[in-house]
């Protein structure tokens, strides 16, 4: 069985910062998780960040 190699490792290969951001997030996270917060007012984006945010490496929110 072959290893796969970390997301950390895997980073420096990406010329894109943002990849290389969000591949080392997901290292330091131990997660690949994404939430999408499709919510109307603000209150409920921020209740539900709050909640999940811990436990995911992404969090889209919708643009209004």
């Amino acid at each position: 069985m072959a290893s796969s190699s970390s997301y950390a490792s895997r980073a420096p290969g990406f010329t894109n910062k943002a990849a290389r951001d969000l591949l080392e997030l997901m290292d330091r996270k131990k997660t690949n998780l994404c939430v999408s917060v499709d919510v109307t007012t603000k209150a409920s984006v921020l209740r539900i960040v709050e909640a999940v945010g811990p436990h995911v490496c992404l969090i889209k929110v919708p643009i209004v």
